[in-house]
């Protein structure tokens, strides 16, 4: 026997309800990596876990982009954090003006790190390094990472 009309649009309005739309799904995704980052920074992030991390929630931020989801979430902003921390830590480890001097003590070039730096802690939402005092990795590195964990917090509490 055949539906009527009416009932089969209230089915299918019905079905599309009950069932979950990939922005939904991708959010549940999105959430869970933010808290594994967050995690993470807490047990001693490793360059390789941000670097992992970085990509597993930028491509997650790019599905939720392309379906329209959580645009209030600030997306853009968290990726933007991501990149530049994890550019910076590159930059800490391998650009030469960055390299600590021959005793093993600061950074040999600061001013030349620190404009290599510079945009990259803007994007975190940092001031450019100070160096007045003498520049070292961990004294640059420790506040990026403390800046990506509020980002990812309020990311994470924004998320719907």
């Amino acid at each position: 026997m055949p539906l009527s009309p009416g009932l089969a649009a209230a089915l299918c309005l019905l079905a599309a309800w009950l069932l979950p739309t990939p922005a939904a799904a991708g959010t549940a995704e999105l959430r869970l990596s933010l808290a594994r980052l967050i995690e993470t920074l807490d047990a001693g992030l490793t360059r390789g876990d941000l670097r992992s991390l970085r990509i597993e929630i930028n491509a997650e931020i790019r599905v939720q982009r392309l379906g329209g989801a959580n645009t209030l979430a600030e997306l853009d902003d968290m990726a933007r954090a991501l990149t530049a921390t994890d550019q910076l830590w590159t930059l800490l480890l391998g650009a030469a003006p960055c390299q600590p001097n021959a005793a093993g003590g600061p950074i040999a070039d600061a001013p030349g790190c620190a404009t290599q730096l510079a945009p990259h802690l803007q994007a975190l939402g940092l001031p450019p390094a100070d160096v007045s005092r003498p520049l070292n990795q961990a004294g640059v590195l420790q506040p990026a990472l403390q800046a990506l964990r509020r980002r990812a917090e309020r990311t994470l509490r924004n998320l719907n």
